[in-house]
């Protein structure tokens, strides 16, 4: 009931199924893969042949085998392989058990290929088991061969048992030696012993399988049989977690009660197991998100850039203007270009005609007058020059006093000279705007300090904000309570709708609280129906 089989059948018919083909073969007999002509299903047919010579035992043997098909054939459980038939062929005299045919693998096959699984998906597969277990346990039906090769894994990652009832019809067809079918690895000190058994048994061989899955070795082992089963009669076996380093130590009570020698030390149901198991499972999961929620929180902190005291010091020190780099003018000329500014600032303007006058404000009184030229044909009379005064020292002002220009009743030479100084004013503050306007369109705008220092602190408390609201939800979650983390989260996105970060963390949160409703859900529906 695993994979197909390629083999070709060496019977044709096994009552009215037609062989497909052979899937196996087992210490109690072949596995074929059979299709029911009827209504044209594929079956695994397993077949029981009895090995006494005697008439009386063959007789005594199909009774019986058809006594106990028909007790496991009412079975009906999504974790345990559907009996559909019984029958015997008529030409070969051998007994044969039509099942529910299962695509997949067992789990023995699985081992052998070194298949690894979650410690989480084996407990929630030997949890099934137990349920499937307890379901037949209850109607009175003990399965008395719990092994990996019995436990299927379909393609779709179910779990199903199969074999109910096989091996208490084979036991019944051992030779007079009492030989073992197979090895009793995975057997119980009563059944070792030949002691009554009941469904406690059972849970005893599956705590080996799990223990199995667990550390990929059996608990007990020897070089023969006899020193195999003092193994598990008298021995104690080491803890999983020692065997397997990466094993939760969680496992090590579970394996331990499961795997009791005295039966009343067991679980006592198969219920008990599974809730145990399914319990364990959440825990898990629960620990392996807070891991994954945890490490995304510090990789998302450590991707956020603190800003440091020195670092506002270096940017506060770029921020500010340099002295060193003003242009070599006069100093008037740093006057005149904010004298300029703030005229520009102003109700006032300048032109380059130099009509008007500045004052000291940087803003521009009219004159009303015009400079105009003599007229030629009425030359004024000569006047007399007056004293020629020495140039006083030039003032770093922006402006200058002047008297207004006109042609008539002035001096020649005061005129000249009043003129002369207009100019050269307005030469000052041309030069002026010519640096200030080319300095600001060649240089980027640079912030102050005071400027700079106040966005670097605004940016260290909103970075500072995110990381205290990351490391909150970390804390929360370590201490299990998703649900405010969720909430912290949550605040997260709604001042930062595009945080992916803060996105994932929120998925992971709500993913932990659906998975631990699932396993509260499982367990309430597991409790009530103890």
């Amino acid at each position: 009931m695993a994979d197909r089989g390629v083999s070709g059948p060496k019977i044709a018919k096994l009552g009215r199924y037609e062989v497909v083909s052979e899937l196996g073969k087992g210490a109690m007999g072949i596995v074929y893969l059979a299709k029911d002509p009827v209504i044209g299903r594929l079956v695994a047919i397993k077949t029981i042949r009895a090995s006494g010579n005697d008439e009386d035992d063959t007789v005594e043997f199909r009774e019986r085998f058809v006594r106990e098909a028909q007790t496991a054939g009412i079975l009906s459980h999504p974790n345990i392989v559907t009996i559909h038939d019984i029958g015997e062929d008529a030409e070969t005299q051998t007994s044969f058990i039509a099942m529910e045919y299962i695509e997949g693998k067992n789990l023995k096959m699985l081992l052998s290929e070194k298949t690894k699984f979650p410690f989480e998906q084996i407990s929630e597969m030997i949890a099934e088991i137990a349920e499937a277990l307890d379901y037949a346990h209850r109607k009175g039906i003990i399965h008395r061969d719990v092994k990996p090769a019995n436990v299927i894994i379909t393609t779709d990652g179910k779990v199903k048992i199969t074999d109910f009832g096989i091996a208490k019809i084979a036991s019944s067809n051992l030779t007079t030696t009492g030989q073992f079918l197979g090895t009793p690895n995975y057997m119980s000190p009563e059944q070792v012993s030949g002691a009554p058994v009941d469904g406690r048994s059972d849970l005893f061989s599956l705590g080996v399988v799990l223990y199995e899955l667990l550390t990929t070795k059996k608990p007990f082992q020897g070089d023969n049989l006899t020193a195999i089963s003092y193994k598990i009669v008298h021995e104690d076996f080491t803890p999983p977690a020692d065997v397997a380093a990466d094993v939760p130590t969680d496992f090590n009570e579970i394996v331990a009660r499961a795997m009791a020698k005295d039966p009343w030390n067991r679980y006592q149901r198969g219920k008990d197991l599974a809730l145990a198991l399914y319990q364990l499972k959440a825990q898990l999961e629960e620990r392996r998100s807070d891991d994954d929620l945890g490490t995304m929180i510090n990789a998302a902190a450590e991707s956020i850039d603190t800003l440091k005291l020195g670092n506002l010091k270096a940017i506060a020190q770029s921020g500010a203007p340099d002295p060193q780099e003003t242009p070599a003018a006069m100093p008037a000329v740093g006057e005149a270009s904010g004298s300029s500014r703030a005229g520009r600032e102003g109700s006032g303007s300048f032109s380059k005609s130099g009509s008007g006058s500045f004052s000291k404000s940087g803003s521009r009184r009219s004159s009303g007058a015009t400079v105009a030229a003599p007229p030629p044909a009425e030359p004024p009379p000569p006047v007399a020059p007056p004293a020629a005064t020495p140039p006083g020292p030039a003032k770093p002002t922006t402006t200058m006093p002047m008297r207004p220009v006109t042609a008539k009743g002035v001096p020649k030479g005061k005129s000249r000279g009043g003129l002369y100084a207009g100019l050269a004013a307005l030469v000052v503050v041309a030069l002026g705007i010519y640096f200030a306007t080319r300095s600001s369109s060649t240089e980027p705008a640079v912030p102050g300090p005071a400027e700079s220092v106040t966005a670097a602190a605004v940016l260290n408390a909103e970075a500072a904000g995110l990381q205290k609201s990351l490391a909150d939800g970390k804390r929360v979650v370590d201490g299990g309570k998703c649900e405010e983390s969720l909430v912290i989260l949550r605040t997260v996105l709604d001042k930062h709708p595009d945080n992916q970060t803060a996105r994932q963390l929120a998925d992971q949160a709500e993913s932990a609280i659906r998975g631990r409703a699932d396993q509260a859900s499982k367990a309430a529906q597991i409790e009530a129906s103890l």
